[in-house]
Formats: structure tokens, sequence, C-alpha cells
């Protein structure tokens, strides 16, 4: 098949992302299944055309809309060339049903507006309902592809009338033979961009409450954010006297992450909003527990008491506990680490190249009976 994908994110962007990693999967698959992929990157850091595992990707630089852009694009080189066309939707969106023509399918990272909807500010939130409620409109006759049950869910109730699929995610790299020799002191990670809606600000609370029972331990965050944002985290630490038991790295190369994850205790993620838990399952190839929020995505990366803790959210005296009560118990600790690496193991990308691939398939297939059907009926 001759498929186009829409994406807000470049796989060969150097800012890392769970969006990025998952279009560079599905691109990946497709491409080896046999399929001409052209991927439309209509927000990216540079203009030029590049091959990307077999793959085109054209590249807009513009400042206008990314809906005007791709509508131009479309209308201009693919409207009756391609057999099916994919859209990533979450956090940026195309709308592209109201204007492709050919089959098509949105691959759903998060609902669209959820990390809005989340902010404390009311008219971010407001603005987030919003955008649910046409995503819904615009998007309900389209199958859909989720990373998680939960956001599946979600999208169930916000009132999605399409096919929901459950894609499998799975970590990036092979999962480790054995137990990884682990810091001396106790050490939290965290692993994933700064932003508001990541919840870092909670993390820093929560290690302060850890430090009440082991006074000696270490809270690393890698990742980036805006320099304003990781200002005010700086600023937060210093304010709370936290400032020589935190270590900012900033952005990594994926083999120093792998490290760093792999010599911590524990992953902690305070998100307010995941499509999927991409850092717990790394963290689970490399024998590392994570303790992570009760919501929609990253807790379905997590089983419960068995490749780590899932704490209600926003409570982090209830967090906290999860987190001491784990480097209390070195038995359960050792436990739930040969259960990260036995878990992780068993999981891969592979069959999510086939599940969208089998539904453009019969999406295709139901749009030329249709279209034969059109033709037929005034002959009747």
């Amino acid at each position: 098949m001759k498929i186009a994908i829409f994406s807000g994110a470049d796989p060969e962007s150097l800012v890392p992302s769970g969006k990025k990693l998952l279009v560079s999967k599905i691109t990946k698959l497709l491409t080896n299944l046999g399929n001409s992929i052209l991927l439309i990157c209509y927000m990216a850091e540079r203009g030029q055309q590049s091959d990307f595992a077999g793959a085109r990707i054209i590249r807009f630089k513009s400042k206008t809309p990314a809906f005007w852009r791709s509508y131009r694009y479309y209308q201009k080189f693919l409207a009756g060339t391609v057999d099916a066309v994919i859209e990533f939707a979450g956090s940026s969106l195309i709308w592209s049903p109201l204007f492709v023509r050919e089959p098509k399918v949105v691959i759903v990272d998060q609902p669209p507006g959820d990390i809005t909807s989340r902010n404390i500010s009311i008219v971010p939130a407001l603005a987030g309902k919003r955008i649910d409620n046409l995503f819904t409109t615009v998007y309900r006759h389209a199958p859909a592809f989720t990373l998680s049950e939960s956001v599946s869910q979600q999208l169930q109730q916000m009132g999605y009338k399409g096919e929901i699929q459950v894609l499998s995610a799975a970590p990036d790299f092979p999962s480790l033979r054995r137990l990884p020799e682990k810091e001396s002191q106790p050490t939290l990670i965290h692993c994933g961009r700064l932003a508001p809606s990541k919840g870092v600000e909670n993390l820093i609370r929560l290690f302060s409450k850890v430090l009440g029972k082991f006074s000696h331990s270490r809270l690393w965050i890698v990742g980036q954010g805006s320099p304003r944002y990781e200002q005010h985290l700086r600023r937060l630490a210093r304010r709370m006297h936290l400032r020589s038991k935190i270590i900012f790295w900033g952005y990594v190369s994926t083999e120093t992450k792998k490290e760093l994850i792999s010599r911590a205790h524990l992953l902690i993620n305070c998100s307010f909003s995941e499509g999927w838990g991409q850092s717990v399952l790394e963290a689970a190839a490399l024998g590392t527990p994570a303790v992570v929020n009760n919501v929609p995505g990253v807790s379905d990366s997590v089983k419960d008491g068995i490749t780590g803790y899932i704490a209600s959210t926003r409570n982090m005296e209830a967090m906290a506990e999860k987190v001491t009560s784990l480097l209390e118990n070195q038995l359960l600790y050792r436990r739930m680490q040969k259960n990260c690496l036995a878990e992780a193991k068993v999981l891969s990308w592979q069959k999510a190249g086939w599940q969208v691939l089998e539904t453009l398939r019969q999406v295709a297939s139901l749009s030329t009976l249709v279209e034969k059907e059109q033709i037929l009926r005034p002959l009747q």
C-alpha cells in the first residue's frame, strides 16, 4: 500500500519524546512490511526533506497553522495518489477527516486537550474540554489506535464512536539478562520532558518526604524543558534545601539514560497526563521498578504490586509511602526487579505494525465496496 502519514513529531528530531519513538516505530514497521511510506512532519524543526528507514520525510517549517499546511499539501500532492492516510493525533491535530477522502485511521497517543484540561488554570482547562468534544465529533467515524486500555476507555467516555484498538508498546531495547548493580545510596530517577503536566514539582516535594526516612537518598532528574521552567524547578529545590541532593542531568544520550535508569533504585512518574508509560517500560527492561500516579496511560504500564506501585493521583504522602516501603523491604524489591525483567522480555512492537496495516486494508476494502455500490446503484 502507498500510505501517507501526518505527524507533528519528527522521528529524526534531536529532542527525545515518546511520540517521536512511536512515529519512528510505526513508520519502520509499515516500511518493513512492504509498504511505500510518505511521512509528512508538519511541525518540523527544519524544512528539508530526507529518507528515513525506507520512508520519505516531507517537513514543513512555517508559521501558518498545521491544518492549512497539511490541507494544502494534501490537495496539491496526495489527493487520489495514496491508498490510505494515518494521522498521529494528540497534543497536535490537523483534523484530517475534514479533507482526506482516502481511507484513514488515527493513532491517539493521548486524548487531545488532555494536557490542558489537567492544568491548574481554569481557562486552559475549558479550552482542553472543548478540543476533546470537537475531536470526538470530527473523528467519530475513523478507526483509532491507542497505546493503553485506559486511554481507549477515556476516548469512549468522551463519546468516540469509531472502533478503538490498543497497540502493544515495548521498550526500545532488549531487556537485561541479569539484575543490574544499583547505587550504594537510595536513588530515585525521573526520565522525560520537564513540564508542569509531568508533575516534576510534585516529584521534588515527594523526594523531600522520602528524605525523612532515607536521609542519604538522591534524586536524578533526566530530561529537558523550557529554560524558564527548569529555572523554576531549580529554585524550588533550593527553597526546600534539596539542591545538594538533586542532580539535573538535562538531555543525555540513550546509552547514558539506560545506564542511569539501571543504576537507580526506582523510577518515579508523577505525571498528570500520559498516553502510555514508555519510560516505565524502559525502566522495567533495565530491572528498575516504578512508582507512578494513577492516571490513564502510565498506570497501564505498571502491574501494581508486581512491577511497581500505582499511587493515588496527586497524593504525595501516599506515593512517598509506596517509595519508602519498597526501599525498606529488600526481599520485595528484589522480587519486583525480577518481575520487571520477566514482563519486559515478552513485550514487542512487531504486533503493532500488523494491527495498523490490517485495519488500513479493511478500511480500504470497505471503502472500495461502498464506491462500487454507489456506481452500480443508478444502473439497477
